[in-house]
């Protein structure tokens, strides 16, 4: 297992896709991690599963899926009886494991289609985005279910609750990463990106920090409440902003303000 500090983190990656605010993400205030929650890593993970529109929104009153339900955020492939809901009537998961989770032959592990459905490794860059960009955005799925595990306690106590499968949280959908993504090299990459167990603490701490992304931006990051949240140009997404050909709108902003993102990171990998 490898942790990354803080300095390793700025001397080493300005591709880690970090948020202070993301439109992308509920934005919930910091509670601090419980000295009794065990240290990473965590093996699994609870999640509501919601049926989810477009926007991998739940809605306001979400409507969770049920054994054989073939709607999508149930599942990534919907109105086909093959690839329904995959977890029969266990609804929140509570098995589901972070890394590896084979079920019926296909891949249904948190970080795997995770990180393939936030990154998209299969959208544009003739299919496929360059390792250390796949890799950036691996340590945030992974860093991001760390401190939501440390902090599932309940609301009212100051934590997050269980996450779910929507936009609210990160974006997980069963079969994405076996039937969305359309070559092997891409599931060889996210395979590859996943494998060494690395994830964010602060220096000399263990246990996860905050960690938020979001889709894309059109301005530099803004500064946090936590230490470890500073401001970051950006200029690759800005200038590709500028041009109009990838115009920053609301709905894709990783931040209200500007911030580091997924797209951001493809656009840093290929410089």
């Amino acid at each position: 297992m490898k942790q990354l500090s803080l300095q390793h983190l700025l001397l080493s990656s300005f591709m880690i896709l970090f948020l202070i605010v993301s439109l992308n993400h509920k934005t919930i205030a910091q509670s601090p991690t419980p000295t009794t929650v065990p240290l990473p890593p965590y093996q699994t993970i609870q999640i509501n599963m919601y049926r989810l529109d477009g926007n991998n929104s739940a809605g306001l009153v979400p409507i969770p899926c049920v054994k054989d339900d073939e709607s999508y955020g149930c599942t990534a492939i919907p109105n086909k009886p093959k690839f329904a809901y995959p977890f029969g009537d266990e609804n929140p998961v509570t098995t589901l494991k972070l890394e590896s989770d084979i079920r019926d032959g296909k891949q249904q592990g948190y970080i795997h289609n995770v990180t393939a459905k936030e990154l998209g490794p299969h959208i544009g860059s003739q299919g496929n985005k360059l390792f250390s960009s796949v890799q950036a955005q691996a340590i945030a799925v992974r860093t991001y279910a760390y401190q939501r595990y440390a902090n599932q306690h309940p609301v009212d106590q100051g934590g997050y609750g269980p996450i779910n499968n929507s936009s609210q949280f990160q974006v997980y959908l069963p079969y994405f990463y076996n039937e969305v993504l359309i070559t092997n090299e891409q599931q060889n990459r996210i395979d590859d990106a996943v494998r060494p167990v690395i994830y964010m603490t602060e220096q000399g701490k263990q246990h996860a920090i905050e960690a938020l992304f979001g889709t894309d931006n059109c301005k530099d990051t803004s500064e946090g409440s936590a230490p470890y949240l500073q401001l970051v140009n950006d200029p690759i997404s800005i200038y590709a902003a500028s041009l109009g050909t990838q115009p920053c709108k609301n709905s894709d902003r990783g931040t209200g303000s500007g911030g580091m993102s997924s797209n951001g990171a493809s656009r840093w990998g290929f410089g």
